[in-house]
């Protein structure tokens, strides 16, 4: 894998002095099929390929890190919202439907291996949340959870947090219940930490917040834009601006739970999206051209 050396120089010379939560060892470019690039990508928890939108946009492929390699495994999918298992072989998916007029999305899963597909939800006009446990996918539809274990086994029901018409939502032991920590309004982005205890989450037009996972205890952690995990004590998301019709400036930012925070790509690029290893050792984002990088922690 090629090495982006000259940003890692860059970050650890200055910017990280603002606040040092993590060490930056280096960055990597992936390296791309010619003339392919991404409009969305998220890494697997092994850190070995990402599940990105296949170029011709109407489909999901998995890249391989090390050697670049794409590879389709589904079609008519959106690479929007899909969850890869924790094992790193399984993807959920959505796809999208028309009917009378009304649009309907049904739940996938492929298994990577095997290429192997199922539809877990039929085409519904209220899915609203999906995770995986194990080998159990769980999915809330209608404010009730279903779960099917992939292999036949006896099903694992997981905490899943999901937003319904604009309400945030948690379901633990099959109950579901509206969290809502700022009152009505419309919620974004969430995500549970690894140990289930915490839900990280957006705010139209008042930031980035964590949670306890009953709601209680919010935490306001600014502009920090489509938050994701790393590790159960810090979050890494993107600080981003447009002038209405492009992006015209985006960075990676980790933050702790306290809203202590420290800038990990350099200004002059622009870095959007961000996904994490299981590990915590890595963060993987995509730039303004459509290409792959991953930081790599010490």
């Amino acid at each position: 894998m090629k090495k982006f050396l000259l940003s890692a120089v860059l970050m650890c010379g200055g910017l990280v002095a603002f606040a040092q939560l993590v060490n930056v060892d280096s960055f990597t470019k992936v390296r791309l099929p010619e003339n392919v690039r991404v409009s969305s990508a998220t890494i697997s928890p092994d850190g070995t390929f990402f599940v990105a939108s296949d170029p011709s946009g109407s489909g999901i492929a998995t890249i391989d890190v090390a050697t670049g390699k794409q590879t389709v495994v589904a079609k008519n999918a959106s690479a929007f919202g899909m969850v890869i298992s924790d094992d790193s072989e399984n993807i959920m998916f959505r796809r999208v439907s028309t009917k009378n007029n009304l649009r309907y999305t049904s739940l996938h899963n492929v298994n990577i291996a095997t290429g192997s597909e199922v539809e877990l939800v039929a085409p519904s006009r209220n899915l609203s949340g999906y995770s995986f446990c194990g080998k159990t996918a769980n999915a809330v539809n209608n404010g009730k959870l279903k779960s099917k274990n992939l292999v036949g086994g006896a099903v694992e029901k997981d905490v899943v947090v999901s937003i319904d018409y604009g309400h945030l939502n948690v379901t633990v032991n099959g109950v579901t219940k509206t969290l809502d920590p700022q009152g009505h309004s419309s919620y974004l982005w969430p995500s549970l930490s690894p140990d289930k205890t915490k839900i990280v989450y957006w705010v139209a037009y008042k930031g980035c917040y964590v949670c306890n996972i009953d709601g209680s205890n919010p935490v306001r952690l600014g502009e920090l834009r489509a938050a994701k995990w790393l590790g159960n004590n810090m979050v890494v998301g993107m600080k981003d601006a447009d002038n209405g019709e492009y992006v015209t400036s985006s960075s990676i930012v980790v933050s702790d739970l306290n809203g202590k925070k420290q800038t990990v790509t350099e200004p002059t690029m622009i870095a959007m999206y961000p996904s994490t290893t299981s590990d915590g050792k890595h963060i993987a984002f995509i730039d303004g051209n459509g290409e792959l990088f991953i930081i790599n922690l010490k």
